[in-house]
């Protein structure tokens, strides 16, 4: 074997590069990343795939310069077998050179896995030579500090990198760019480098797979556990920071005392984010969740309803499920029957009557009345009393009134106060309601 000089030696310890001495000499083609252009070197070098190899003591002037661009080349293709070959500085003894066998022998399921691990690790051993050169040269491209200094730094664990020298610095990506002579800060360019390197190490992602569609074993449905369900249990929590002073509630020509009334607001942030916000209160007066309403009706869609009520969910070992259908809407503030109940159909239009002067009023949040919503209306009128149906004017509110009549008129007297088109409670008058309404 020939000797080697105490620098390469030192190169070689330091570094447990991807190196072996051969007992056989003869020029290799070299490939330069730089440049791509082909070279022979003499250079000692051995081929992990069919350990081929070649001696030289040329090691350092090779690995610092190309022969034609004189930049530092990153591997080199095996003459023998035509692999290719990195030159890593690797701690890894994945990626020492072994034999795996000629190249017509089948793979073993070891080889298999071995294959998917330098796979794998093909950024990660390519960054190393990257840091590497950069340590041999002593500068990274377009240095302008000290030059043949050791003041390069890389953390591969981390993915960073630092030269004190030219005070460079950032991440596997930025010192990617810099290799490639792209300026980190010119996106464009960044992404092409980006771009690139997906190419090569990862050129199956977001890609279908083709071919035969993988088996998952399919394992038997899990029998439902018998887990109890809690029934709009009171909440222990208020929402805080709620914007009493928006501008939605204000133009839709609600005043601060009804605003603070009723508690309503909008909000920045959670599940309600955008929305105003009103607290929901069962018929014990018990604070029971939230509803959210949109204030930009262009917004409304399937995803995006108008009104957002509290999902489903699990705590403490059973499901809490909340069920408008339960209660009524400023229900729980009618203490005792009255004479006369006005029913509408959403929250809107219970402010809107409590501002005008018709405090008496609730709403069953939708446009359907349920049997447990009737019987507390029922509940809320004297034997004697009334129940005034002001829905809205279009089919749903139609809709809603006959739900009511049919619920409701076999315990209390009701009578519908009919709107006209698309008209709703809120685009009348405080004597236009009181009008209709002959209370």
């Amino acid at each position: 074997m020939a000797k080697i000089n105490a620098l390469d030696a030192r190169l070689l310890f330091k570094n447990k590069m991807f190196l072996t001495f051969g007992l056989h000499r003869e020029p290799i083609k070299i490939q330069c990343n730089h440049c791509g252009k082909i070279t022979l070197s003499d250079m000692e070098w051995v081929c992990g795939y069919c350990d081929a190899q070649n001696t030289s003591t040329n090691l350092y002037s090779f690995l610092n310069k190309c022969h034609q661009c004189k930049q530092p080349p990153k591997c080199f293709e095996c003459p023998h077998c035509g692999k290719i070959v990195f030159l890593v500085n690797s701690r890894d003894s994945r990626h020492c050179a072994r034999k795996i066998g000629p190249l017509e022998t089948p793979e073993t399921e070891a080889d298999i896995r071995a294959r998917k691990v330098r796979q794998r690790d093909d950024a990660k051993i390519e960054l190393e030579h990257e840091i590497l050169m950069v340590r041999l040269n002593g500068e990274l491209p377009g240095h302008v500090g000290k030059k043949n200094s050791p003041s390069f730094s890389a953390n591969l664990e981390k993915g960073i990198f630092h030269c004190f020298g030219c005070g460079a610095k950032g991440n596997t990506l930025e010192f990617a760019a810099l290799m490639e002579n792209v300026n980190p800060s010119d996106g464009a360019a960044l992404r092409t480098v980006a771009l690139k390197l997906k190419e090569k190490f990862c050129p199956n992602l977001g890609r279908k797979v083709e071919g035969k569609k993988a088996t998952v074993a399919k394992t038997p449905p899990s029998k439902p556990k018998d887990v109890p369900v809690v029934v709009n249990p009171p909440l222990d929590f208020e929402l805080k920071g709620v914007d009493r002073d928006h501008p939605y509630l204000k133009e839709r020509g609600f005043t601060q005392g009804t605003i603070n009334h009723f508690g309503i607001g909008y909000c920045s942030r959670g599940i309600f984010k955008e929305r105003i916000v009103i607290p929901l209160h069962d018929h014990e007066g018990n604070l029971v969740g939230y509803c959210g309403r949109v204030i930009d009706d262009a917004a409304i869609s399937e995803d995006n309803p108008r009104y957002r009520f509290p999902s489903k969910r699990e705590r403490d070992g059973h499901v809490v499920e909340f069920r408008k259908q339960a209660f009524l809407y400023n229900g729980f503030r009618i203490t005792a029957p009255v004479d006369d109940l006005v029913v509408v159909e959403g929250f809107t239009a219970v402010w809107w009557l409590h501002q005008n002067g018709i405090p008496k009023v609730a709403a069953v949040m939708g446009a359907d009345c349920s049997e447990q919503q009737a019987e507390l209306i029922a509940a809320l009128v004297k034997p004697s009393g009334r129940v005034w149906l002001m829905p809205d004017g279009n089919q749903a509110g139609q809709r809603c009134a006959l739900s009511l009549l049919t619920l409701v008129s076999p315990h209390r007297f009701v009578r519908w106060v009919k709107l006209e088109g698309d008209t709703q409670p809120t685009d009348l008058s405080a004597a236009q309601l009181k009008s209709r309404l002959k209370m």
